[in-house]
């Protein structure tokens, strides 16, 4: 049997189809605007596939806030940083998309795609809202899955998005940005060091523990993390670095800790519980590594804010 053909020769493309029917289902938008109509469409694909076997990550591509994302992606120049180049990061609101778009150019257009867009830079909803879950303080959504825990982060984007489009521009995109950059620098610097070396594993966990653990101690002192840094310099100082390093430490020796978990043996359940962010949080932790321009103070918060809302209203994306 070749391809192409049934057991008995016969080839699929000589195949009468006359009385086969095929059920659609045509939904006509009618005139709408252009935002309106995709909000239309994501809530259609919603809501039509729920029975289905369908991410739901795929489902909301269609959302007016994916859409920004990936707008705002496609028009960002990224500072130089440390490398010296000028680079964009890429928002892969379809499933495939870069790879798409690589197949479709030349092999010389490919290559000055990827120097705008390099692989490592590419980035799917839910890697999306890891970072920016884990940034909110909430490492046990984040350990709940991809799926859930973009499930969970999306309806409140969403919401947000609703409410107020304009605090989803330019200057927010910036500090996703940052946010990535910290987690994967995290990622990292965490797998570098010598204690995780000598004994591996719960990378995923220490990881988002530590990042909101991290905040959530700044915070308590009225600090936050300085993210316009970490997006001027697309990189992490080495102070933030050792001191993430050093707390990730601790964050996972506490995780591996029978009296710590009172006795519950699977560790990975252990961490989607929000009593264990609630455990976590009554802890002290040391952060004195952290240098003072890896952090803002309340005045320092309060001049970015007002600079940020400022942006909100001047930026066209």
């Amino acid at each position: 049997q070749e391809k192409g053909q049934l057991p008995s020769g016969e080839k699929f493309s000589d195949i009468n189809l006359d009385k086969v029917y095929v059920q659609a289902k045509l939904t006509i938008i009618g005139d709408k605007d252009a935002r309106e109509a995709e909000l239309l469409k994501s809530k259609i694909s919603e809501f039509a596939n729920t029975q289905n076997a369908v991410n739901s990550a795929d489902l909301v591509s269609n959302h007016p806030l994916h859409l920004r994302i990936e707008n705002l992606s496609r028009n960002t120049m990224m500072p130089a940083g440390e490398t010296g180049i000028s680079t964009k990061w890429f928002y892969e609101r379809a499933r495939g998309a870069y790879q798409t778009t690589m197949r479709g150019i030349t092999a010389a257009a490919a290559r000055t795609w990827q120097a705008e867009y390099p692989k490592n830079q590419v980035f799917v909803k839910t890697d999306m809202a890891k970072y920016e879950n884990t940034w909110r303080m909430n490492p046990h959504q984040v350990k709940g899955g991809a799926q859930k825990n973009l499930t969970e982060l999306g309806g409140v984007l969403v919401k947000e998005f609703e409410e107020n489009q304009n605090n989803f521009r330019e200057p927010f995109y910036k500090d996703l940005v940052a946010k990535m950059i910290l987690f994967r620098a995290a990622e990292k610097a965490i797998s570098a060091s010598d204690w995780y070396k000598a004994e591996k594993g719960l990378r995923a966990e220490t990881v988002t523990y530590t990042l909101a653990l991290l905040r959530h101690t700044l915070l308590k002192q009225k600090e936050d993390l300085n993210l316009t840094r970490i997006f001027q310099n697309q990189s992490l100082s080495e102070s933030l670095i050792l001191q993430i390093t050093e707390l990730a430490r601790e964050v996972r020796e506490k995780i591996n800790d029978s009296t710590f978990r009172e006795g519950m043996i699977n560790v990975s359940e252990f961490c989607k519980r929000q009593k264990t962010w609630e455990k976590f949080k009554q802890l002290d932790f040391d952060i004195s590594f952290l240098d003072k321009s890896d952090k803002l103070n309340q005045a320092q918060q309060k001049e970015r804010e007002e600079m940020l809302e400022k942006k909100k209203f001047t930026l066209k994306i």
